[in-house]
């Protein structure tokens, strides 16, 4: 999973450090797992207890979401517990991640997905403003959102380190 080191973002010194950041990582797995169970609850029991009647397509669209991020969770947690409890695949997988060149070909990789992303959302809010403004600005504030929530991170960050 190329998200464990911009998500984790510990220093890893040895095995030991090692295995405590898969434990956490499982946590979040769990977290994972429980969000997936609330989708699929979501899907089956929206009209008794929002009092909306999910329309068949939609249902099985929130359905098929939820099952996957559930299998995605179970192999993650078992993928973590296989890796914590044999030495040397713990040994490997650590030196892998905390390659510098490895971690700055991830970063590298966030940069430009981040870069593509808003060009195609922001082609997204300039089509869209032609055929329905509400959409576009709804987007366009999701935008907005993700450049200031940018913004508070770096300048904490920047704090911290």
């Amino acid at each position: 999973m190329k998200l464990k080191p911009i998500i984790n973002g510990n220093k890893i010194n040895n095995n030991e450090d090692y295995r405590k950041v898969l434990r956490k990582r499982c946590l979040k797995y769990f977290i994972l797992f429980s969000i997936g169970l609330f989708t699929v609850f979501l899907a089956f029991f929206s009209k008794p207890f929002l009092g909306v009647v999910m329309p068949e397509h939609t249902k099985s669209y929130y359905i098929g979401i939820g099952i996957g991020i559930i299998g995605s969770s179970i192999v993650l947690i078992i993928n973590s517990y296989s890796i914590m409890n044999n030495e040397s695949t713990l040994k490997r997988k650590r030196l892998k991640e905390t390659d510098e060149r490895n971690v700055a070909i991830g970063n590298l990789a966030w940069k430009m997905t981040s870069v593509c992303f808003l060009v195609s959302v922001y082609v997204m809010v300039i089509i869209l403003g032609v055929f329905n403004t509400q959409y576009s600005m709804i987007i366009a504030y999701f935008v907005s959102s993700f450049f200031l929530l940018y913004g508070l991170f770096y300048w904490y960050y920047n704090k911290k380190m």
